[in-house]
């Protein structure tokens, strides 16, 4: 059974937005106790200079 939904392409672009919105978000948020009490951001930052010695 094929469903046809109306507009599903911009329910799909609408989606992704809040996707991005929710996940820069969560990214710069609070410290995460995981992470050493650092931002997602922060702690990668911290790496970065790690992987571009290794390239």
């Amino acid at each position: 059974m094929t469903r046809h939904w109306p507009n599903w392409r911009s329910g799909f672009a609408e989606a992704r937005v809040s996707i991005m919105q929710y996940m820069d978000w969560y990214n710069r948020s609070g410290p995460h106790a995981s992470l050493g009490k650092k931002t997602p951001d922060e702690a990668y930052a911290v790496m970065l200079p790690t992987i571009e010695l290794a390239a």
